[in-house]
């Protein structure tokens, strides 16, 4: 039991006993004696798991190969301790409220009984991904850290608790911003971050095809495409295919980005390009102007097509 519980339950206790929260059904001369038998003996055992704690600790800096839990909390570490080489069979670590910007890998990776971890309140900024080379660890505390982006296989594998923290207030707003989305957090965050600005995704389970769209080409519209893409055959069950839509504001134009291998491009197929240009045109956007764009899987584009000219 910590010491926090410990004082917590005499608090209660002793509030209690003393009528502070009523009903109280002890009388006041038995809640006076319960008091003085009880806060001698809370400070006794609050003291006793202090020095216990403490001499455990120390014995466990003494031997650290045969340490299985080392709490090196608050101690102004600015790097990974080196005494942590040495702790081969260590399964729980706290190095929270020290001043640690990085973890070293060389260290934490020897550490290969390790179950838990907290690192919190440490001015770091990253979640290592070489963590999921630890074959033990399960828990990860972050809370109070800088950290705004946990990869995907490490929400996945660890249980990770990350309170207070620039992740926890961009997740909040993202579910938020974006309640239907099925996009999960970790993979906008990274998206953002990278600057590939691939948008909101729709996906069409029938065809195994998606739509991409970024505001102000809302849902409706991403769902409008993707029926009419169904409909002309261009969804189909044989490929997997990713449209992207989007409002370019350098051109004032809407842009449907088609994703093809340029190896298997054919000028002939402008044509039918141009009719789903068309057809978006005056089915989604209201007759506005819109481009076609086919690019390569990173959205580079090869061929371009806007109703006037080809370039």
């Amino acid at each position: 039991m910590s010491g926090f519980f410990l004082l917590l339950l005499f608090i209660v206790t002793s509030g209690t006993v003393l009528g502070l929260f009523k009903p109280s059904i002890v009388k006041l001369k038995s809640r006076l004696m319960v008091v003085g038998i009880g806060a001698p003996a809370f400070i006794v055992t609050f003291l006793l798991w202090g020095v216990f704690g403490l001499s455990k600790n120390s014995k466990a800096m003494e031997n650290p190969e045969h340490a299985i839990s080392l709490r090196m909390g608050f101690e102004k570490h600015k790097t990974t301790p080196e005494i942590l080489r040495k702790c081969e069979r260590l399964e729980r670590l706290s190095l929270r409220g020290n001043q640690i910007e990085e973890l070293d890998s060389s260290i934490f990776l020897n550490l290969t009984s390790l179950q838990s971890l907290d690192i919190s309140k440490n001015p770091i900024k990253e979640l290592p991904i070489w963590l999921l080379k630890l074959p033990r660890l399960k828990d990860i505390r972050i809370d109070d850290t800088q950290i705004e982006t946990i990869d995907t296989t490490l929400t996945q594998k660890f249980k990770i608790s990350y309170k207070d923290t620039p992740y926890e207030i961009a997740l909040e707003k993202y579910k938020a911003e974006n309640p239907d989305s099925i996009e999960s957090f970790t993979d906008f965050a990274v998206r953002k971050l990278s600057g590939n600005e691939y948008g909101y995704r729709l996906e069409f389970k029938e065809t195994n095809d998606e739509v991409l769209y970024i505001t102000p080409v809302t849902k409706e519209q991403a769902q409008k495409i993707g029926e009419f893409l169904t409909e002309s055959n261009f969804f189909i069950k044989e490929n997997s295919v990713s449209v992207q839509a989007k409002f370019d504001h350098k051109v004032k134009a809407y842009a449907i980005s088609f994703v093809m291998d340029e190896s298997l491009y054919k000028e002939e197929m402008d044509l039918i390009f141009e009719l789903f240009r068309s057809e978006i045109s005056a089915k989604v956007f209201d007759n506005k102007e819109t481009h076609v764009l086919i690019c390569d899987q990173n959205l580079v584009e090869f061929r371009k097509l806007t109703g006037e000219s080809t370039d």
